[in-house]
């Protein structure tokens, strides 16, 4: 798996630009960069979920392995920093009618999507003859079980969205950077709630331990401008900034096992260290844009081809063979699913859109705040 981890390199440098001493990338939070940066970890997860259907033991891989165990669930840490970040910066755009617009337009249009993939696969699953409880798939059609496919990150994703509408609902009476703070300062809260809430459901370590990341994202949408003025506004304050961070990443990655509030401050100064690192540093590979760009696809359908492998039993047998077949056969199902199901879901949805937007021109009940 050295060989793939290298090839992820060689993509990163690229055409990669590097920000000449006392400069800085302006685009580190631009849609084209945040999707490269989204591409090298749903690259890293596709090598890492294909870990666990066959057994590495070559002299290359004992390298893979502990770039992997370092990472850990660091490989999700962006994608919610920036879906926090995304999230808070609609708000702030477009207001509160945006904010009653998430349950919709951001919950069930992302749920609709899941639930058409993991339909896929309980039909796979029917057909290789793997059995469920009803209990279990009905569960799994929201992420807190699984039929094969990824599934914990979808719950969170679920989960957090929710608690977005919640937060920012109950501070609507207050306008403006009062409102988006009270908003922020609640999501705190009311993620911390939800993964306290894991931890007594007896739930995996992971499948909460980066939830926070996602308000991280929505407070730096907030303070954005003066971290900026503070970072730019010399070398030495960037450079000192940054070895900060690396001092508390490596002691905090030394304890991150110890206790769940020493893991998020490893997430976060992990999270801090890319984002620095971005400002200097700016990714220009179209494919790693194209992964990012395609993240939810290629994160949800890239188990099937790995369990059809497994089941006839070929991955043992031509284990780094059948990656490059995993490979191929994530991206043609990504292009299918992006041409036919989310063609048809955006249609759907900007149908139900449009039918919203002529309510509200026409004063209906639907078109007020209140």
């Amino acid at each position: 798996m050295l060989f793939f981890l290298l090839l992820l390199v060689v993509l990163m440098v690229t055409d990669m630009e590097i920000a000449p001493l006392g400069a800085y990338q302006e685009d580190y939070m631009s849609r084209k960069q945040n999707n490269c940066i989204k591409g090298i970890f749903i690259l890293l997860i596709l090598m890492s979920h294909y870990t666990q259907y066959c057994d590495l033991g070559g002299p290359f891989d004992a390298a893979y392995w502990a770039a992997r165990m370092h990472i850990g669930q660091g490989v999700v840490a962006m994608f919610l920093f920036y879906s926090g970040y995304g999230m808070m910066e609609s708000i702030r755009k477009k207001g509160f009618p945006y904010v009653r617009r998430i349950p919709v337009f951001r919950f069930l249009k992302v749920w609709w999507n899941f639930f058409l993939a993991v339909l896929c696969y309980l039909v796979m699953d029917l057909i290789l003859k793997i059995h469920y409880p009803w209990t279990h798939i009905l569960l799994s059609f929201v992420g807190y079980k699984s039929l094969g496919n990824s599934d914990w990150y979808m719950f969170a994703i679920f989960v957090l969205y929710l608690l977005t509408f919640l937060a920012f609902f109950l501070v609507k009476w207050k306008d403006g950077m009062a409102g988006y703070i009270a908003g922020t300062v609640l999501m705190f809260l009311l993620t911390t709630g939800a993964v306290y809430w894991e931890i007594r459901m007896g739930r995996s370590p992971w499948t909460y331990n980066t939830m926070l990341i996602y308000p991280l994202g929505m407070a730096f949408s907030l303070l954005r401008p003066k971290v900026e003025a503070l970072l730019t506004k010399d070398g030495l304050i960037y450079g000192a900034v940054f070895l900060a961070v690396m001092l508390v990443y490596m002691y905090s990655y030394i304890h991150r096992g110890d206790r769940f509030m020493i893991y998020t401050v490893w997430v976060y100064a992990f999270t801090a260290a890319i984002l620095l690192l971005t400002m200097k540093v700016s990714f220009k590979s179209w494919v790693l844009e194209w992964f990012g760009k395609n993240l939810f696809w290629v994160y949800i359908l890239q188990r099937i081809p790995m369990i059809l492998l497994e089941h006839f039993g070929m991955i043992d047998r031509h284990r780094y063979f059948c990656f490059v077949i995993v490979f191929i056969t994530t991206i043609c199902l990504t292009l299918l699913f992006d041409r036919t199901v989310e063609k048809a879901t955006n249609d759907l949805f900007a149908k139900l859109d449009s039918r919203t937007a002529a309510g509200q021109s026409n004063g209906s009940p639907q078109g007020t705040d209140k």
